[in-house]
């Protein structure tokens, strides 16, 4: 199977304005042909729950273009109640098509924050700067790899070069990632996440543990047959879901729906994507 193009999808979970971002490969269809394609748009629209029925109360819209190598170069959010773009983003990539730089503008079209990339000669990312508003370098994050070329480390250095956190990644031996540990400035645990995974070594659990060793918050996850993740619950201290997402696939395999709902059960969110291919 040739190599497919690494797409990005967003998920803005709008209330808490936390975005979350995952990547996928598409893989081939079920009519036995590869398809290539990117995401052209994602639309995102907003219910209130107060009402037996969901009453929309917002529109808003994800706008993706390319470069000629098919690389993502801008990513705009467009909000249908106010008529205009409230965020973008841009990507600028090196000789090889790897992401050195990007830049996220505010309302205004000001630069809200830039990232700068560094890798080694193995193409691994070794370093990521971000510089504010004014142009002033805010953080640095250098990353560390094992000896089995995955993650180790991540240390954060604050504009005066002062390690401010650290993060150290373990691994089973598939490869999977079993223990996200963050420290602070004195290496005391600041928080912890141990990843279980099911019988096809998909991941099945996510959990958040306090510096005490408590439980904070857990996500469990479900799939198809195919392996395709259908459902997404978290979870705080009840045994009710605080919110529930659920994945819909097209005929490839593809996102086309994703829904949120609240702990009440009725639908918040819902949004739509739509794919060019070619």
């Amino acid at each position: 199977m040739r190599k497919l193009i690494l797409t990005f999808l967003i998920l803005l979970t709008f209330g808490d304005a936390i975005c979350q971002i995952e990547s996928f490969y598409l893989g081939e269809n079920i009519k036995d042909k590869i398809l290539f394609r990117k995401i052209k748009e994602i639309k995102g629209e907003m219910y209130k729950c107060a009402n037996e029925m969901p009453e929309k109360t917002g529109r808003i819209v994800f706008y993706y273009s390319y470069d000629q190598n098919g690389n993502l170069k801008m990513k705009q959010q467009y909000s249908l109640r106010k008529e205009k773009i409230t965020a973008s983003y841009e990507y600028f990539y090196n000789r090889e098509g790897v992401l050195n730089e990007d830049i996220e503008y505010d309302v205004s079209g000001r630069i809200a924050l830039k990232c700068k990339y560094k890798y080694d000669a193995s193409g691994r990312l070794i370093e990521r700067t971000k510089y504010k508003q004014n142009g002033k370098e805010s953080t640095t994050i250098l990353y560390r790899y094992n000896d089995r070329n995955l993650l180790e480390s991540e240390e954060w250095y604050n504009k005066k070069g002062n390690v401010y956190e650290e993060k150290k990644f373990e691994y089973d031996e598939n490869g999977n990632l079993v223990d996200e540990t963050h420290y602070n400035n004195e290496a005391a645990v600041i928080t912890h996440y141990a990843f279980r995974y099911n019988e096809r070594n998909l991941l099945a659990e996510k959990i958040n543990y306090y510096a005490n060793g408590g439980v904070y918050e857990r996500w469990v996850y479900e799939y198809d047959i195919n392996g395709n993740r259908i459902q997404e619950n978290h979870f705080f201290s009840s045994e009710k879901p605080e919110y529930t997402l659920d994945y819909i696939y097209d005929e490839y395999y593809n996102i086309r729906e994703m829904k949120y709902y609240i702990e009440s059960g009725k639908l918040n969110k819902v949004f739509k994507y739509i794919y060019e291919y070619y």
